[in-house]
């Protein structure tokens, strides 16, 4: 069953993409690291590079949106379901060692890590939309965002004097969802 408009709306979506990398990732990573040479426990946060809280107590993944280069299309003549896509940019910020070197090793495992969450071919949505919804019920919508498109990591900034932003890598993630529009008049 397609999507509402209240239930697709941007802010729903990128709290759906946080929340399943949470439930996804963000737990087994942070169990994984415990008791290694950088146990901090890793963040998910909505925000760019240049917001200086993004970056400002590394492992961080940062969620942004970007301009979507993917038309939204109907699903079929006549139809009032429209599929529509979501371009998602995950800044990732690896632990850094107690010497405040990054380290070469978490940003490995961090990559992994995003990887294997990525490889899922559908994210559930979040029902904000229906008043039974609080933190302690977390509700889901009945269908699905779907994987479209993930682009691998990418490293940034390797011989940036900031260790911080050293081995920042980035990935990109494009979805869909259908959504019901209104009816022509």
């Amino acid at each position: 069953m397609p999507l509402t408009r209240l239930q697709a709306r941007d802010r729903y979506i990128e709290d759906s993409i946080a929340q399943f990398l949470g439930r996804n990732l963000v737990v087994a990573y942070n169990a994984e690291v415990a008791t290694g040479a950088y146990p901090q426990a890793l963040t998910v946060v909505k925000g760019k590079p240049d917001d200086p809280s993004v970056s400002a107590n590394p492992p961080t993944i940062a969620i942004a949106t970007l301009t979507s280069t993917n038309k939204d299309d109907f699903v079929e003549v006549g139809s009032n379901v429209k599929w529509r896509f979501k371009n998602i940019v995950f800044y990732c910020y690896p632990a850094i060692l107690t010497t405040g070197e990054p380290s070469q090793e978490a940003n490995l495992l961090l990559q992994s890590y995003m990887k294997d969450a990525l490889g899922t071919y559908a994210i559930k949505i979040l029902d904000y939309s229906n008043n039974s919804f609080s933190p302690t019920n977390i509700l889901y919508c009945s269908d699905v965002m779907y994987i479209d498109r993930v682009i691998d990591p990418m490293e940034r900034n390797d011989k940036n004097a900031n260790a911080i932003t050293r081995h920042r890598f980035d990935m990109h993630l494009t979805v869909k969802y259908a959504v019901v529009e209104s009816t022509a008049t």
